[in-house]
């Protein structure tokens, strides 16, 4: 009932998921903008990192120089709050590609016992759930990252297989409600929403859709 409070959650995460593409992704150098758009120096070679300072960025992480823990530590942890990383899906299948470059395979199943295979299926499934799906179960005894679960695993990449994709950030429609977003899959667009409250809300998004959820309920229009 804090309006004021869920205003400043909505600036503080949208922040976080522009801070994301710009200071880590340089999604505008991915999207081949002008020099005057890159925040990586010319002679950066990856499009992503993982270390920033003052002074420059840094392709490692503090406990490993393993790519599967230098990007897939971008994923966690795997929720809904995180669903920003999958606003560009061309970057996500590159971003995937050279994650699991080091894998023998080039896919999950191939990495070793504390390399992460269950969050690099979460990040596969945000771009390709069913590849994703096809590559988990051929490992069933892989090893559960400290902070997953195997029911979550199965869960996340399922839901995703449903739905499909995160509509691109291009084509985004937005919603009167922080709880709601668009998916899409073969043209069709489900409509997601979750209502906090104890009474029914009817959320409003961008297009003209209205969807009408239940008190501490999930809600889904397909169109």
């Amino acid at each position: 009932g804090d309006q004021a409070l869920v205003e400043r959650g909505m600036y503080l995460h949208a922040s976080t998921a522009e801070s994301y593409w710009q200071y880590w992704n340089n999604i505008d150098r991915f999207k081949k903008k002008p020099a005057e758009y890159d925040n990586f120096i010319p002679q950066y070679d990856k499009i992503t990192t993982s270390i920033i300072w003052g002074d420059g960025a840094v392709f490692s992480t503090w406990f490993s120089p393993k790519y599967t823990h230098i990007l897939g530590i971008q994923g966690l942890p795997a929720n809904p709050l995180t669903l920003y990383i999958a606003q560009y899906p061309e970057y996500m299948k590159a971003y995937t590609a050279l994650g699991l470059s080091e894998s023998p395979n080039k896919k999950p199943s191939g990495l070793g016992k504390d390399d992460w295979a269950d969050i690099w299926w979460n990040l596969w499934a945000m771009s390709d759930a069913k590849a994703a799906i096809a590559d988990y179960n051929t490992k069933p005894d892989y090893t559960v990252e400290a902070g997953e679960s195997r029911a979550h695993t199965y869960h996340w990449l399922h839901t995703w297989k449903n739905l499909g994709q995160l509509l691109p950030n291009e084509r985004r429609i937005s919603a009167n409600d922080p709880a709601a977003v668009v998916f899409e899959q073969n043209g069709q667009k489900t409509y997601v929403g979750y209502n906090y409250g104890a009474s029914d809300k009817t959320i409003t998004f961008s297009d003209g859709t209205t969807l009408t959820v239940k008190p501490n309920s999930f809600a889904t229009l397909k169109k």
